[in-house]
Formats: C-alpha cells, sequence, structure tokens
C-alpha cells in the first residue's frame, strides 16, 4: 500500500516517478538509477541491500525517522501542484532486449488522454473495482491502478509469487466484477484453473496485452464466464500503454487463429 501512496504522492507534488523493480539485478537498476538521475529514491528498509550504490536521498517510507516526520506535519490537504500537460509524470525503462534499456518519458498529456478513454470505455462512467498482479515496471499495471482511482473504485494488490491462486480466490468471493489486467498466458492459466474447480464468480473485464491472444483462451473464458468481457490492447510503452483495442468478447470463433 505504501508504494501505491507514494505514487499518487509524487503526481500531486507535481514530480514524475520512475518505478524500479526490487528483484532485477543490480547493474540494471544501477544502470536505471544514473540514466534517470532521480532526485530522491523511495523505498522500505527491507529492500536496501538490494540496491545499488545511490548518491542523492533515500528514503525508506517504513522507517522511524519518516515515520516521526509524518507525525509531525498537519492534517490540512495541501493544494495540487500547478501542472502543464507538458510536464513529466513518470519514466518507465523498456526489456533492453534488443539492446541497452531505453527510458521512455510520459508526460500528462498522454497520460491523462489514456486513462480519460479508458473511463470511457471500460466499464463506463463507474467506480471500479481492480486486481493488480503485474510489477510496477510495466506500464500495464498504469491501467489497474488509475483507472479504479480516478473513479473512486478498490485497488487490491496480488502478492508477487502467489498470482494465480490468490487471483483465483479472489474472483470467486462475493461482490462485483472486477478490471483485471492480464497476459494471455496468465488468462489461459487462470481460466484452467476456475474451469478445474468448477466454481461461479462474478463477470469481470479482462484487458489483455503483452502477447498474442489466442482463439482457443477465448474460446476456453466464453465457455467458463460467458458474460465477462475481454478487451485485447495493444501498445509499445511508447505509446502511453495502449493505442489499439479489439473487443475478443464478440470475435467470430476462428480455430486456431489468435485475436
Amino acid at each position: 500500500p505504501d508504494m501505491i501512496v507514494a505514487l499518487v504522492a509524487i503526481l500531486k507534488a507535481g514530480g514524475a516517478y520512475v518505478p524500479l523493480d526490487p528483484g532485477s539485478p543490480k547493474e540494471r537498476l544501477a544502470y536505471m538509477l544514473e540514466d534517470a538521475q532521480p532526485a530522491m529514491l523511495l523505498t522500505q528498509i527491507g529492500l536496501l541491500d538490494n540496491l545499488p550504490v545511490f548518491n542523492n536521498p533515500i528514503l525508506p517510507l517504513d522507517s522511524a525517522e519518516f515515520i516521526t516526520f509524518l507525525a509531525s506535519q498537519s492534517d490540512s490537504n495541501p493544494a495540487m501542484a500547478s501542472l502543464h500537460k507538458g510536464q513529466l509524470s513518470y519514466v518507465i525503462y523498456t526489456s533492453g532486449s534488443t539492446g541497452r534499456p531505453k527510458g521512455v518519458m510520459i508526460a500528462h498529456a498522454g497520460f491523462e488522454n489514456y486513462l480519460r478513454w479508458t473511463m470511457d470505455n471500460y466499464l463506463t462512467g463507474r467506480a471500479v473495482d481492480s486486481l493488480v498482479s503485474s510489477p510496477l515496471v510495466f506500464d500495464a499495471t498504469v491501467t489497474s491502478i488509475y483507472r479504479p482511482l480516478i473513479s473512486g473504485g478498490t485497488v487490491t494488490l496480488i502478492r508477487d509469487g502467489s498470482e494465480l491462486n490468490d487471483m483465483a480466490w479472489r474472483l470467486c468471493a462475493p461482490g462485483k466484477g472486477k478490471l483485471i489486467k492480464i497476459t494471455p498466458a496468465h488468462l489461459t492459466a487462470l481460466g484452467r484453473e476456475l474451469q478445474e474447480n468448477k466454481v461461479f464468480f462474478s463477470p469481470n473485464l479482462f484487458v489483455i496485452g503483452g502477447e498474442a491472444l489466442p482463439a482457443a483462451t477465448v474460446k476456453l473464458w466464453r465457455e467458463i464466464s460467458p458474460e465477462s468481457r475481454l478487451f485485447n490492447e495493444y501498445g509499445p510503452t511508447e505509446a502511453v500503454v495502449g493505442c489499439v483495442v479489439f473487443d475478443a468478447t464478440e470475435q467470430e470463433e476462428e480455430e486456431g487463429d489468435d485475436a
């Protein structure tokens, strides 16, 4: 939860954030920190040993010093910093599979445009709850974090290493359906898990990306949850999450093809 609060706080203060995965090799983290030159590193005490050398301030959000500092502050709600649409909101680094990782700088204009589009097309005009199972270093997480927050919904974070079981359990819990950003491979595995256990769950909205969506996966979800919606979303990091979307729910069945 500290992570989500920190993201909103950075944006509200007029800053921009660079998400780091503490599980990444130190060499990659060191390169990203050297390349991006952030003014401050927000982290937690348990992650300090995983971090490379960083010469600017390091602030563990769960440290006694920081908690004492927070307690001394006023409860008043500061005004939103003055922002313009060209101002930087976040930087996400590519995988570097074709060379050195590149930091993609996303301005508020594109960030806002994408989120407004999700408000109009993903469960239009209503508060949305979501399950978040992907790390911040993937821009797919932008959808499942900010779409609920800007509509008054709830964000539920799934723990690393237990994504499939936790997600299956939460989908079967009573309540309204959720928005879930997921890869085709995880969607297939989740569908097979639910099909095998023959459980009932509310209709959900799945936004799928990261790789090709097999037609067999679409067929599987039509069988186990015909009222769920499947949106196949494509977009490189440079395009602000997604730039092409296809509603695979209404797709005609064509065995062997990808959606």
